[in-house]
Parts: C-alpha cells; sequence; structure tokens
C-alpha cells in the first residue's frame, strides 16, 4: 500500500468515531502484480468499523477495459448505498 495512503489512515484515526459504519470499498492500481493491495485497505476499512460493501479491484500497469468497467462498477455499487440527508 502506499505510504500516502497509509498516512492518511494514521492521522484519520481521531476521527475514527465519525466515519464509524460508514460504507466503503477498496481499489488498487499497481505498476506491478499490486497482490494483497485490495487486502491491506479492506483491513483498514474493517479496523475503522466501516462497511465494506464488495471485494476491492486491483489494476496492473495500464487498466484494460475489463478493469476500468470493474471499477465503475464498484463505485456505482457504493452510490447505491449512500443515504443523502434530506
Amino acid at each position: 500500500m502506499a505510504g500516502v495512503l497509509k498516512d492518511f489512515f494514521d492521522r484519520s484515526l481521531e476521527f475514527k468515531e465519525k466515519i464509524s459504519l460508514k460504507h466503503g470499498v477498496a481499489f488498487a492500481s499497481a505498476g506491478s502484480n499490486g497482490e494483497g493491495c485490495p487486502e491491506s485497505i479492506e483491513n483498514l476499512i474493517r479496523s475503522f468499523n466501516m462497511v465494506n460493501i464488495k471485494k476491492g479491484v486491483i489494476s496492473t500497469g495500464i487498466p484494460s477495459d475489463e478493469e476500468l468497467n470493474a471499477c465503475r462498477e464498484l463505485g456505482g455499487d457504493l452510490a447505491k448505498t449512500v443515504t443523502w440527508p434530506t
């Protein structure tokens, strides 16, 4: 996982209660195989007591059409879980 993302989660600890039960998903874009990237992010999502709505997506190198479509579907599925204030 990128150090910047890990740093973001580390600095977010003070907001843990505010994001508890929020929905999240993991995706990763890696130059090499990226093995374990989505799983690491999903572990962080769970550690913040967030709801991981779907298995993450990984893209290696230049994203293929299949990977781009999987990311679009993942984002769409996440958007469907959002409850907007009235």
